[in-house]
């Protein structure tokens, strides 16, 4: 996956997105939302190969090697927390009331999510520590689970907000979500962090 990661990176920041700041600038409607949709097909290729990845080896996605030590601590159960993706378009004006409203419907799935992930932590630690391997996969199965419900829940966030957005909004909004995932493997940043005692 890493190979395959730094191909989406590298495609999604030398084309698509330098594709949608030009439609942008050129402000024809019609022009943006080719280069919108495209970036979106693009994400949703991300989080199924995500999804394709945790069925084989949900440790793996958990803890990937494809992603900058720098990003590490700003994942949530294998890649960004669905309310950072909301609070990246909470900015976008007109938006703000939509968004609060997807927020309200995601923040009991998030509890859902939370409680089970405590669960199976207090359960594999608890088999390990009794040198229980026969609880071991099913508690990895159930992880498994988890992971997929939570890129499930990242990916209907951004639908969820690409629908309640026009189509500059919806720009702006993937914009962001982009340039998150290619801030991370700057490896300028990493050297700031570093230099922050990060």
């Amino acid at each position: 996956m890493e190979a395959w990661y730094g191909q989406w990176i590298d495609t999604m920041k030398n084309l698509l997105v330098p594709q949608l700041q030009k439609a942008v600038e050129k402000g024809e409607r019609k022009q943006v939302m080719g280069p919108v949709e495209q970036l979106h097909e693009h994400l949703e290729e991300y989080f199924k190969a995500l999804e394709g990845a945790a069925e084989k080896d949900v440790l793996q996605v958990l803890s990937p090697a494809w992603r900058s030590a720098a990003e590490k601590p700003f994942l949530w159960i294998g890649d960004f927390h669905p309310a950072l993706l909301i609070t990246l378009a909470a900015d976008s004006e007109g938006l703000s009331e939509r968004v609060k409203k997807i927020h309200n419907v995601m923040t009991p799935m998030l509890q859902d999510l939370f409680n089970r992930l405590r669960n199976v932590q207090l359960g594999l630690g608890t088999a390990l520590a009794l040198d229980r391997s026969d609880a071991l996969q099913e508690h990895l199965t159930e992880l498994s689970c988890i992971f997929l419900d939570a890129n499930r829940l990242r990916r209907n966030v951004v639908s969820h907000i690409l629908s309640a957005s026009d189509v500059s909004q919806a720009a702006h909004f993937l914009q962001g979500i982009a340039q998150l995932y290619i801030s991370f493997r700057d490896p300028h940043l990493a050297e700031s962090l570093k230099r922050c005692n990060f």
